[in-house]
């Protein structure tokens, strides 16, 4: 539980970056020996209450240049001896002051982001070590309330007065299940009070709270078995719609109902505050995810959200890229990074799509649109996979050819398949103009030519998904004196 990370590279960005400087709130115990990597911005003097306070509260711009989430885990590490010598009070503070916190908010599974950060955070992993962490931590979650003012941030040392990320990171921790401790009968009062006050605070409040900032709450009085009435008199907050994709497959999809602005603007927030040197391209919203912005439909207008499993906890994702079907997939891997189209993150479940200059555009969870280097984002970017549209032509077009001056000829098309939008086109002599012909559809599969000069005439049927072209073909007619 007291594993340190090693990370070669990282920590040497780190100690570059200083980011390991760590500053005692009251300084009067020399620091050890193995503490010089971590020499406080102010003094070397500690005492076991003392909380970590990262640099990242006292030089936010040298944290936010870190590009690779692996780095700025690395650039958080604290040294063994500090946290073996603090009090698990000091401990709970650590982890409220961890700059890593805003992790929490832009995983499909918040459970995940948890997870990832006892992964790779010593700090965490010395707290759940503690015999009395639960104890510790309930009381702590039990005394703090949360500011809703825009300006409170999360590294100002008040622990009984939490941002929204700080909040969010509580719920969802005690939800985690992997505090052990939490069945104690004096803790489990007191945690379910402070359950049932924090629902009744939000459930109270509906513009301001959504069911995404009541369900960890939600989560925690199952878990634990509280016992508490949750009548919460809302909307569902969601349903599935299932939703066929090209080339015989059916995922399913998730309709949520909005977060409040109030949620909206704290994603916004945290999106640009931890990442400046990305570009917000659109606000926060619940409507759609990264995978779906990737997969789907890249357009702001999406309304469905698509996780990585179904609803029955079976792995849908990779059904655009798999071959266990047959061999028609909607996308192949991609060997030649520069023709990618779509690139996956399967460390970080999140989906980007390619952008030129060496940039992807992804959707952060229910955050903002960002566009972002390949590895400034808030997910594990090593082992990326990318993928290119696979185009397999299915689709004919049949009718006479050659053909006489003005004369009116009829084309079919067959064997179109669904799900992808045809868009039809025909060129003179391989340019877009002149056009000396007369084209009209006669019906759903059938068109008419009229050549009106001699030459030959490109009839181009291609068939897109989400912009992505999959399928088509060019059928030439000839017009010559007959």
């Amino acid at each position: 539980m007291k594993r340190l990370i090693t990370l070669l590279s990282a920590i040497s960005i780190a100690l570059i970056s200083c980011q390991q400087n760590l500053v005692p709130d009251h300084p009067e115990i020399p620091a050890t020996s193995d503490e010089v990597m971590t020499k406080s911005l102010s003094a070397g003097k500690i005492t076991p209450d003392d909380p970590v306070v990262f640099s990242a509260a006292k030089d936010m711009k040298s944290f936010t240049d870190i590009g690779p989430l692996e780095d700025r885990f690395a650039a958080c590490e604290v040294p063994a001896s500090r946290l073996d010598a603090m009090t698990t009070e000091a401990l709970v503070k650590s982890m409220l002051n961890y700059p890593l916190n805003y992790l929490i908010l832009f995983y499909d599974d918040p459970k995940e982001a948890i997870d990832l950060i006892m992964e790779y955070s010593s700090l965490h992993q010395e707290f759940l070590s503690r015999q009395d962490a639960a104890e510790v931590f309930v009381d702590f979650y039990a005394a703090a309330d949360l500011d809703i003012s825009p300006e409170k941030g999360n590294l100002d040392g008040n622990y009984t007065s939490l941002s929204y990320t700080n909040t969010m990171f509580m719920d969802h921790f005690i939800a985690s299940g992997l505090m052990t401790g939490l069945g104690k009968a004096s803790v489990k009062q007191k945690l379910a009070e402070a359950i049932e006050q924090k629902l009744q605070e939000r459930i109270k409040s509906p513009g301001t709270f959504s069911m995404h900032s009541i369900k960890p709450l939600l989560e925690v009085n199952e878990a634990e078995s509280l016992g508490l009435a949750t009548a919460v008199n809302r909307a569902n907050a969601f349903n599935y719609e299932s939703y066929s994709i090209p080339r015989g497959r059916t995922l399913d999809f998730v309709i949520f109902t909005e977060s409040s602005i109030f949620e909206l603007n704290q994603l916004d927030q945290a999106a640009t505050a931890n990442y400046p040197n990305a570009v917000m391209l659109d606000n926060s919203t619940h409507r759609y995810n990264g995978h779906s912005y990737a997969w789907h439909d890249t357009s702001t207008d999406n309304t469905l959200w698509l996780d990585r499993v179904d609803r029955h906890g079976v792995e849908q994702l990779s059904k655009y890229w798999s071959t266990s079907i047959d061999d028609k997939n909607v996308f192949g891997v991609c060997s030649n990074v520069s023709y990618a189209s779509i690139v996956y993150y399967p460390d970080g479940d999140h989906s980007a799509v390619c952008h030129s200059n060496n940039t992807y555009v992804s959707k952060w969870c229910d955050g903002p649109l960002m566009q972002h280097a390949p590895s400034y984002c808030p997910y594990i970017s090593t082992n990326r996979q990318y993928f290119q549209p696979k185009v397999n032509s299915t689709v004919r077009i049949t009718g006479n050819n050659p053909v006489a001056l003005n004369q009116a000829n009829d084309y079919t098309i067959s064997n179109a398949e669904t799900g992808l939008e045809y868009e039809i086109d025909v060129l003179f002599m391989d340019a877009p103009s002149p056009t000396p012909f007369v084209f009209n559809q006669v019906s759903s599969s059938k068109y008419r030519l009229t050549c009106q000069d001699y030459g030959y005439f490109k009839i181009e049927y291609f068939g897109y998904y989400n912009g992505y072209r999959l399928d088509g073909t060019t059928f030439t007619v000839i017009c010559m004196q007959m």
